[in-house]
């Protein structure tokens, strides 16, 4: 299965993730030959065209952290393998990984029942070293409001979160301060 079979077999369920979000980020070195800076080739359009960036171009898509409007955060649970100064045996040999990683699957498997059992979406992401699941949080729960008081932010970062700009659709509303805060928590 390619890339384009995957995201064709996938689409409503990523479609899903997306549904506080005006915009999606799309990545792959494929957008070098359009002309995007081949350090990180990047784009960004509007969640509309996500089954073209998917499952005709077959680009890699990312979440922006901050949902339309500031209506909700990404947040994240790591997990991870750690090994100290043997570290890199994670990513240096790949039957070391393999067998390192049956003993974090438990730990995904583990989270995944969590969040299954509560109902509440997520992506599970692996890496060489465990994984990431990430879920959206919408401002307006309870808790929200407890890490936005734990949560710090820096005047430039104040400023960044303030711009707009009505020709970059990642900059149409900025961020709010409450969003920020409550990033920064979880950070």
């Amino acid at each position: 299965m390619n890339d384009r079979e995957y995201y064709a077999q996938v689409i409503d369920p990523l479609r899903d993730c997306f549904r506080f979000s005006h915009y999606v980020v799309a990545t792959g070195s494929e957008l070098i030959a359009e002309g995007f800076d081949p350090s990180f080739p990047a784009l960004a359009a509007p969640v509309g065209e996500l089954e073209d960036l998917t499952i005709t171009r077959g680009l890699q898509v990312h979440l922006p952290l901050v949902g339309e409007q500031s209506v909700s955060v990404l947040m994240p649970l790591d997990f991870e393998i750690f090994l100290a100064e043997e570290n890199h045996r994670l990513y240096e040999d790949l039957e070391t990984q393999k067998a390192l990683f049956t003993q974090i699957t438990p730990v995904a498997r583990f989270l995944e029942d969590i969040f299954r059992s509560r109902g509440i979406p997520y992506l599970l992401d692996y890496t060489p070293s465990g994984g990431h699941i990430l879920f959206q949080n919408l401002l307006a729960e309870g808790f929200m409001h407890e890490l936005e008081e734990i949560g710090f932010l820096e005047d430039d970062l104040i400023q960044a979160c303030t711009y707009i700009d009505e020709g970059d659709i990642r900059r149409w509303y900025g961020t709010s301060l409450e969003a920020a805060r409550v990033f920064s928590a979880l950070g």
